[in-house]
C-alpha cells in the first residue's frame, strides 16, 4: 500500500469509505483494477460488434 502522505491532500478521511453521486470512494476499492476492467472491457466490445444470429427454432 502507498503513504497516505499529507491528510489534508484528502478530501474525506484517508481511511473511512464514502458514497458520492452512488459511487463508493475508499482507499483500496478497486486495488484489483486490471482483473475487473479485463473482462468488462471484452464485454463491451462484444456487445458494439456482435453479429450473432441465431438460426430459427423449428
Amino acid at each position: 500500500m502507498q503513504p497516505v502522505g499529507d491528510p489534508s491532500d484528502w478530501t474525506s478521511p484517508v481511511f473511512e469509505p464514502e458514497i458520492r453521486e452512488g459511487r463508493i470512494w475508499a482507499r483500496g476499492s478497486g486495488d484489483n483494477k486490471g482483473q475487473h476492467f479485463a473482462p468488462l472491457h471484452a464485454r463491451v466490445c462484444s456487445r458494439s460488434t456482435s453479429t450473432v444470429r441465431r438460426s430459427p427454432s423449428p
